[in-house]
């Protein structure tokens, strides 16, 4: 590949190599130094814990499609309010895409250190270059993390794993720290920059954006119109603002006095129109009454007897609806009889049941029926 620089990070320090030909670093200093140090257009390599890469059965197609799949495979991995920020891919030109899942040392080094970020062409780790550049089934152990390769198939997981099939097979590295040789050389077999681009990509939601501060000059024409302004703007608040606010605040108190002497209280939390319809609707209910329910109780005291109970009496609108519980139904006919000899119409049977060796009949009169001569008002 041609590059101009690759810079490794290993225990918070930058070592920078000219190229991947090269076996010794140019140039080691502290990561705290890397502004003053760097330029921009550099691939940086970061240490292997601070990434995870997942095998996915999502096969590479356009970048929107592959981004709202990826998002919805990692709901099994991540919380859902991480997904957006924790995740780059790399999307091969065939096959199944790798996910990069971020650990939390990539997330606080993202958040630290921006510019490098910003200023690389590109992120790798060793286990992303082995993936990309070697073609042999191989075990790779660095910072702790365990990679293992064969063909499609892959395994990154934190620790070891002992005991494989056909392990003296399998070519296995051991990189310890400052220990990149082998890195250099797969990366002599990696494809160029620009094809890495299109390969590899990280979401760089996870990095805040860097803002610009600007402080105007503050000369005397500012802080002159400064004051002019905030004199202004207290002027028409005490002058035009106050006057309407507490005539405001009178009209609000006359409301809730009006309220209360009709019985609505807490404004706040009820609808006081609603409130005062319903007391409205309730009043005009009453004065609809025409009859007094103590001498309707009286007269239905009249067409009883022994064999005929009232259950319930209940007088709505000049409906009147009562529960009957009778000895049997020729009791009842009895008792229908005097009803309607007492107050000159009908009733309506609602519902009927035989419960407990009783007739239990569920009935109703519209007293508005009731002859004019024989009306019972309050």
């Amino acid at each position: 590949m041609s590059i101009s620089k690759i810079v490794f990070l290993d225990n918070y320090n930058l070592s920078v190599f000219s190229s991947a030909y090269k076996r010794s670093p140019d140039l080691v200093f502290p990561l705290t130094n890397y502004q003053r140090s760097l330029e921009k257009g550099f691939i940086l390599v970061i240490p292997d814990d601070y990434i995870t890469l997942i095998s996915s059965d999502i096969v590479s197609t356009k970048k929107k499609l592959s981004v709202k799949m990826i998002q919805s495979y990692l709901t099994g991995f991540l919380p859902e309010d991480m997904i957006e920020q924790s995740y780059g891919y790399i999307k091969p030109a065939a096959g199944n895409i790798t996910i990069i899942a971020y650990s939390n040392k990539m997330r606080e080094f993202c958040i630290d250190y921006q510019w490098i970020i910003r200023h690389a062409v590109m992120i790798l780790t060793p286990s992303i270059i082995a993936l990309l550049a070697s073609k042999d089934c191989l075990i790779l152990e660095s910072n702790n993390m365990f990679f293992y390769k064969n063909g499609l198939d892959i395994l990154h997981l934190s620790g070891t794993i002992t005991d494989l099939p056909n392990a003296a097979d399998i070519a296995i590295y051991k990189l310890d720290s400052g220990n990149i040789e082998q890195i250099l050389k797969w990366m002599e077999h990696l494809p160029s920059t620009n094809l890495l681009k299109k390969t590899i990509f990280h979401n760089l939601i996870l990095i805040p954006q860097i803002k610009t501060a600007h402080h105007p000059s503050l000369n005397k024409a500012n802080i002159f119109w400064t004051i002019i302004f905030i004199v202004f703007a207290g002027t028409l608040y005490f002058i035009k603002i106050l006057p309407m606010q507490r005539d405001i605040w009178t009209i609000q108190s006359d409301i809730t006095k009006t309220y209360a002497q009709v019985g609505i209280n807490n404004l706040k939390n009820n609808a006081p129109i609603d409130a005062l319809q319903y007391k409205i609707v309730r009043l005009q209910d009453i004065d609809k009454i025409r009859f007094n329910p103590i001498e309707i109780h009286n007269k239905l005291e009249l067409a009883l007897d022994e064999n005929n109970i009232i259950e319930s009496f209940k007088l709505n609108c000049n409906i009147l609806e009562l529960k009957i519980s009778s000895k049997n139904a020729k009791t009842f006919e009895t008792l229908s009889s005097n009803i309607t000899r007492i107050f000159g119409l009908k009733f309506k049977v609602i519902s009927s049941e035989i419960k407990d060796e009783r007739y239990k009949y569920a009935i109703s009169l519209d007293l508005n029926q009731i002859p004019s001569d024989n009306i019972m008002e309050p």
